[in-house]
């Protein structure tokens, strides 16, 4: 397989492309600028992108003059199949959401800047498990809790008994508290 630069104005995108991608184009083009251009664009014979819209597009945020290419000859057929393909494919792959944490914490706390990677900062949030402040519920105080009290917290509930009474588990359900 052959890489070559070619100038970006004579790429030409499929126009009949079925994906939308304009809202990546952002983050590819914060990847492409934090790591350079480390995957090729696939083109046909006609200079037609194949495979690489979102990396077209941003290059051209970019103001790159010339990008990666692999030119492959296909026919139509094989060129629309291929360009489906290998997107679909893209989506079927899952995370690993424990060993990702572990990376992103691990990133964070060597101070990498990790925008770059396409997680937005809501997810990223989500991902290591740091609350918003205004989700961190505020309880009564313990003296003014008593048996029966049901609190719910986020989408967990706390159900306040007492396991005291001759091994027993008392328990008067009280008015649901939201917290």
């Amino acid at each position: 397989m052959e890489i070559v630069e070619k100038n970006i104005d004579e790429l030409k995108p499929w126009d009949k492309n079925p994906r939308i991608n304009d809202h990546a184009v952002d983050a590819v083009a914060k990847s492409i600028s934090a790591f350079g251009f480390n995957v090729p664009i696939l083109c046909d014979q006609n200079m037609t992108i194949i495979a690489g819209h979102t990396r077209w597009k941003a290059a051209k945020q970019l103001g790159l003059t010339s990008v990666p290419v692999v030119v492959r000859e296909m026919d139509e057929e094989q060129r629309k199949v291929f360009s489906i393909a290998d997107n679909k494919t893209a989506e079927i792959a899952d995370w690993n959401f424990p060993e990702l944490r572990d990376i992103v914490e691990q990133l964070q706390k060597e101070d990498f800047d990790i925008s770059c990677m396409g997680f937005s900062d809501q997810e990223i949030r989500n991902l290591i498990g740091v609350a918003e402040e205004d989700d961190v519920p505020t309880i009564p105080a313990a003296s003014d809790i008593r048996t029966g009290d049901i609190f719910e917290l986020g989408k967990h509930r706390l159900i306040c008994g007492d396991a005291s009474r001759d091994g027993k588990l008392a328990f008067n359900p009280r008015p649901l508290s939201r917290y």
